[in-house]
């Protein structure tokens, strides 16, 4: 209060989630003093509440057509060697989910990891039903409908096998951004006992760990870094969502 007070300074508050958050800040700021905030957030909402004349900047998000080449390329993966033809109405359901994605890149990217790892009509088609009931409304990255987009991510994490559940939890204990490392948390996921399916009997922890991980990868659900020469997880991070 007392730096505020007597010298100039830029406060910077990254990712601020409820209105309620400034409140309890907002009296730190002494007023008419020679400081400036610059706030960032999801939710337009707690920028108008920390000041109803605020000027904002919003990042374009994407649009339907760069939508569909993101989600199309990880859905629909092409194999070079065979001929590929996708299934049209599968086609069509992915053209309608991608469109309470609200532009959001993440978003995009955990749906097809999604529906990658589906391979029936069947399976496609109660997943499409499944997001259609959860609509709040609109196609744009807004207060309306950021419940349709985080129902798409949660989607996708009910649609985890149990032992991929547990791992991906477990995920939350470390600090957001924070570089996991998997060779470490090979032996953490041992510790925990998780249960892991009759296919990995015989694995080594480190062999059953990178499994998972590239599981959780391709599903879009963490960001991963590979060793170079060995092709093997380094370190990991969840999404900032």
């Amino acid at each position: 209060f007392k730096v505020l007070e007597t010298q100039k300074a830029l406060i910077v508050l990254d990712d601020m989630w409820r209105e309620e958050d400034w409140d309890r800040i907002k009296p730190i700021f002494p007023p008419e003093k020679g400081w400036k905030v610059l706030l960032t957030s999801r939710n337009e909402g707690v920028a108008l509440r920390a000041d109803p004349t605020c000027y904002t900047f919003k990042p374009d998000c994407l649009t339907l057509e760069e939508s569909w080449i993101i989600f199309r390329r990880i859905a629909f993966p092409r194999d070079n060697t065979i001929e590929y033809r996708v299934n049209e109405e599968m086609e069509e359901m992915g053209k309608q989910m991608i469109k309470h994605c609200g532009g959001l890149p993440l978003a995009v990217k955990v749906l097809g990891g999604l529906l990658a790892a589906q391979y029936t009509l069947r399976e496609w088609k109660k997943i499409y039903e499944n997001i259609r009931s959860h609509i709040v409304g609109g196609t744009s990255f807004n207060d309306r409908n950021i419940s349709s987009v985080y129902h798409v991510l949660y989607l996708s994490f009910e649609e985890l096998p149990v032992y991929l559940k547990h791992c991906f939890l477990y995920l939350a204990h470390f600090p957001e951004d924070f570089p996991i490392s998997v060779e470490d948390l090979s032996y953490y996921w041992a510790g925990e006992g998780i249960p892991r399916p009759r296919y990995y009997d015989g694995a080594t922890i480190q062999e059953v760990a990178n499994a998972y991980m590239e599981e959780l990868v391709k599903r879009n659900m963490v960001i991963s870094v590979r060793d170079v020469g060995t092709s093997r997880f380094e370190t990991c991070h969840l999404h900032d969502m």
